[in-house]
């Protein structure tokens, strides 16, 4: 059960995300969570719903699809309370975002 309270406002969106992998959904579900404001810890249960959507969007071509996902990741990892948490997903999610910001693009390389 997820217990973080953004996360779980996007469950539906993230879910849909999930069942429905279309580009067009992905995007939806990284938009909202590009909106999203991260304040409260990220539970296991969360990662295990994000990121999923998050590598996703990482392995579409589109730059911005690309940073924001990256930055996602980002605001998510600063919450995470124990490493261990994320380390079932760092497989997944490392490569992707090394081969993210070896992209020509600098404003993939560059972002803050």
């Amino acid at each position: 059960v997820v217990s973080s309270p953004e996360i779980k406002l996007l469950t539906g969106h993230l879910v849909e995300a999930l069942v429905e992998t279309t580009q067009e959904y992905t995007k939806v579900a990284l938009d909202k969570l590009m909106a999203t404001k991260f304040v409260n810890q990220v539970d296991a249960a969360a990662l295990a719903l994000v990121c999923p959507v998050l590598a996703a969007a990482l392995k579409h071509r589109g730059h911005d699809t690309n940073r924001h996902a990256a930055q996602i990741v980002g605001a998510m990892v600063l919450l995470v309370r124990t490493p261990r948490v994320f380390l079932p997903h760092l497989p997944l999610i490392q490569p992707l975002l090394q081969q993210a910001l070896m992209s020509p693009t600098d404003e993939i390389v560059n972002t803050d």
